[in-house]
């Protein structure tokens, strides 16, 4: 035992000195950065001086980080310029969010969004987004986190910013984590790992070689975490990077304590300790006190383990952490009860039940716990204000008419202060719902135009077709061309549909099949027979995913009537029949004529479509040979949405 606590005197002494030696290295090359400062005279290369150092001390230091983003707030409004007053929003944010101040740190990261957009400068976008992306990640607000960082991966591919791509691929990784899939985080962080080795970050490399070594230590598989933590801190070291190299030595920690080996947690997370101080981040080094809380627990040192997790409870009070704050709790109830005072140990474990409700809620507590100030807040101020009345009641003996007087000023006061509030809203939400009708506007306008230059190539295909069939002589040949432009034809009427109706996701069948009808009527009715077409169609609307293909099988089973129903007579009759029954669509196609050899039309190519689009529908189909020909045609799947009279 005496050997061990030797070694870890010795590794402890080196690793201070080194750690030292490093920040020494580091802090040096700040102050020549600020000594050059001081000879700056041109305001934009002193901002932009300024807010380098902000941003070099933004991890490093944030208080300092904040102290310089202030001078570059004063130098912006100095000099006038609305442009660096809002860029150094985001210094202010990337401060307040390594400091935990995450709500803080959105306040000003929200600001600088709006103006980046809106003078279009993507690559700033880009970047705030992935600020934005983190900081909701720390907030728990995963959906959020996914969406700018889903934005934020857009542009830096766009832009070709492979770091940027890599490290928001990495955040992808911890996001995933957080809903539980491992596998898909593990996939995300290789992603990143290839992309960073290509450039040769080894910063980026560092960190998901250790964000993978937690997911592996989640998975219960030790060996390998154990072996990634270990590249990645000698990555950490090499690049002087001490705040993932407190995050590295928690981690470690964390993971021996899993494994057995106390006295290597207690060497780890004391350095982990060590470095968070020094960076001034107090989430994390509230989350290293309960670490080290839990390490004593399991070597039975009870007033070692209340020790630590007091130090986390003053931290966790300055930086409310529900998550910090659960497992502060189980810790301190498991050290009481190692204590012998199960009285305390007791309440704590009753109180983590509400504790755990209270994370799961997090969001609807926050609000909850919003209103209710508001509430309470007006009731006090009511409160204030009857006693206030009394009290000149009571001293004064104030005239009646004089209260009615003061009552009626302050309900007029009142009343006109929620009537400006009111008109206040209802002025926003005019706005907002302004902006949200010209977005539909033009999502509308360009998905009719979709639609629009999808007919026309549609029509344009048909149109070379016809062209070329008119240089065909070979009768199979001519009529394979006349098939496939018929076929183009019936899919070129459904775009047409969907860009001139108001539904632009739906065709209206009933007038799909009237164009399609008397298209092929046109083209087929060659020999001048007397061929009446009967259409017995519901008014209902069917999806363009269902309607495309729908439309190309009617187009064929109608193609073949007209070919093959009618040889060696003058007249005929085609039915379409499309029904809506208990939940089933039903589809058939009938004609009088002379009825199908089911044993030719079996190799034809329309015969092998009808096949594969009956498939992709999932229906089932049946052919009746009896006085003429009937194919019947049963869909289960599909969307639908009932016309109204008016639109039909």
């Amino acid at each position: 035992m005496k050997m061990q606590m030797l070694l870890f005197l010795v590794l402890f002494f080196v690793f201070t000195f080194s750690f030292q030696g490093n920040v020494a290295a580091q802090d040096a090359e700040l102050d020549s950065l600020e000594n050059v400062l001081k000879d700056l005279q041109d305001p934009w290369d002193k901002f932009k001086a300024i807010t380098d150092l902000s941003w070099a001390y933004s991890r490093k230091d944030p208080y300092r980080a904040l102290f310089f983003a202030e001078m570059a707030k004063e130098l912006a409004i100095l000099e006038k310029d609305d442009g660096l007053l809002v860029n150094s929003n985001y210094y202010f944010g990337a401060a307040h969010k390594n400091l935990g101040n995450y709500q803080t740190a959105l306040d000003y990261f929200k600001p600088y969004l709006d103006y980046k957009l809106e003078i279009g400068e993507k690559k700033r976008v880009c970047f705030v987004y992935y600020q934005l992306g983190i900081t909701k990640l720390q907030m728990g607000n995963y959906l959020g986190a996914i969406d700018d960082l889903l934005n934020n991966l857009k542009l830096s591919r766009e832009l070709g910013l492979k770091d940027t791509e890599a490290n928001t691929l990495s955040v992808l990784a911890t996001v995933q984590s957080k809903l539980k899939n491992f596998e898909k985080a593990i996939a995300y962080n290789e992603e990143a790992l290839g992309i960073f080795q290509s450039i040769d970050d080894k910063n980026g490399q560092g960190q998901c070689l250790a964000n993978n070594a937690n997911y592996y230590a989640i998975l219960k598989k030790y060996d390998m975490a154990d072996s990634l933590y270990q590249l990645g801190l000698r990555l950490f070291e090499e690049t002087g990077d001490q705040y993932m190299l407190g995050h590295t030595y928690f981690n470690i920690g964390e993971l021996q304590i899993l494994k057995g080996n106390y006295t290597e947690s207690e060497f780890n997370i004391l350095k982990s300790i060590q470095i968070r101080q020094s960076l001034g981040h107090q989430k994390d080094l509230a989350e290293s006190h309960i670490g080290l809380g839990n390490l004593y627990i399991n070597q039975n040192e009870g007033q070692k383990a209340l020790f630590q997790y007091h130090q986390a409870r003053q931290l966790v009070d300055i930086v409310p952490s529900l998550e910090l704050e659960k497992k502060m709790t189980i810790g301190l109830a498991k050290t009481y009860e190692l204590l012998k005072n199960f009285e305390e140990s007791t309440s704590l474990y009753k109180a983590l039940n509400t504790l755990s409700d209270s994370i799961l809620n997090q969001e609807i507590a926050q609000q909850i716990s919003e209103l209710n100030v508001r509430y309470e807040t007006e009731i006090k101020e009511n409160q204030i204000q009857i006693l206030q009345k009394d009290q000149v009641i009571a001293k004064r003996n104030q005239s009646l008419f004089a209260s009615a007087a003061l009552i009626f000023l302050i309900v007029s006061l009142a009343v006109f202060i929620l009537y400006r509030n009111r008109q206040k809203n209802i002025k926003r939400l005019e706005e907002k719902n302004g902006i949200i009708s010209k977005m539909l506007e033009e999502k509308e306008f360009l998905i009719k135009e979709i639609h629009h230059r999808v007919k026309n190539n549609l029509q344009i295909i048909s149109s070379l077709l016809q062209l070329q069939s008119r240089y065909i002589e070979e009768p199979m040949a001519l009529a394979a061309l006349n098939e496939g432009e018929s076929r183009v034809r019936s899919m070129s009427i459904i775009h047409h549909h969907l860009y001139t109706e108001s539904n632009l996701s739906q065709v209206n069948v009933p007038q799909y099949i009237d164009n399609l009808c008397s298209n092929l009527l046109a083209s087929y009715n060659y020999k001048n027979k007397d061929i009446n077409m009967i259409k017995e169609i519901d008014d209902i609307a069917l999806d363009v995913s269902i309607m495309i293909p729908l439309g190309l099988i009617i187009n064929e089973l109608i193609t073949n009537a007209f070919k093959y129903a009618f040889e060696g007579r003058e007249s005929g009759e085609i039915r379409i029949s499309i029904k809506e029954q208990e939940g089933k669509l039903l589809v058939s196609v009938k004609d009088n004529g002379i009825g199908l050899d089911l044993h030719s039309t079996k190799k034809g190519f329309g015969n092998r479509l009808i096949q594969t689009f009956l498939k992709k529908l999932e229906a089932k189909a049946e052919t009746i040979v009896n006085e003429g020909t009937e194919i019947k045609i049963e869909l289960d799947q599909y969307k639908k949405e009932v016309i109204s009279q008016a639109s039909a």
